[in-house]
């Protein structure tokens, strides 16, 4: 939707400047029109990839599943390991180049993006690996690795984006046996489909980082 936005509010601008310029009687639907003609949504618009798919969705969700009681009692974390996983998380040393430090595992509802992204591609492998069932801490570990290619700046190869597809789709069913049947919600889904933005798109962590920053200087509400 942002990036829609974006394209669309573009357009407007270029034809008729900015929107506090406009007359009253001004109509604008032709030039909208215009630029949508245009605009494939299959291709043109990459999907809400870091903040809501990835990170504040499949992430998050894992570590939901993790923590709360109600869910699967297969990957549950007990209170003890619990501590543990926080005693260890605030022994690791963060560099400077990461804006945020992982908070305490009680306060995951209120962790951000960029906490979740460090969990999910540095911490999180470490601190869990002697806490979970193999096969969870692999689907985990499995989870990272692929966000690796999906925001690497050079774009793989047709034949291993088939590969990864392939995998991220079995990652899906895996899933389910894992954590239940009421795991995989759209952002799980969604997640095979990553692989087709980042042969259109390349990084995609970079792209949504330029809408999200577009979004801002222009002060956007959506």
């Amino acid at each position: 939707y942002q990036l829609a936005k974006n394209y669309i509010s573009s357009g407007i601008n270029a034809e008729y400047g900015q929107p506090e310029n406009l007359g009253k009687n001004q109509d604008i639907t032709t030039g909208v029109a215009s630029k949508l003609a245009n605009l494939v949504l299959k291709y043109d618009l990459s999907r809400d990839y870091v903040m809501h798919l990835l990170f504040e969705g499949i992430t998050k969700r894992i570590l939901s599943y993790l923590m709360d009681s109600s869910y699967h009692s297969k990957v549950r974390l007990s209170s003890t390991q619990k501590k543990e996983i926080d005693a260890r998380l605030n022994d690791i040393y963060i560099p400077y180049e990461f804006s945020r430090k992982a908070r305490s595992l009680s306060l995951v509802p209120k962790w951000k993006a960029t906490e979740l992204r460090l969990f999910l591609l540095y911490t999180g492998p470490i601190v869990l690996r002697d806490f979970l069932p193999p096969d969870v801490w692999l689907h985990f570990v499995e989870l990272g690795i692929s966000t690796r290619y999906l925001c690497n700046s050079k774009k793989m190869s047709p034949s291993r984006a088939s590969k990864l597809k392939k995998e991220l789709e079995v990652w899906v069913c895996r899933s389910r046996l894992l954590y239940g049947q009421t795991f995989p919600v759209y952002n799980v889904h969604m997640l095979p489909h990553l692989v087709d933005d980042h042969l259109t798109f390349g990084n995609l962590m970079q792209d949504a980082s330029k809408q999200e920053g577009y979004c801002e200087s222009k002060d956007l509400k959506v």
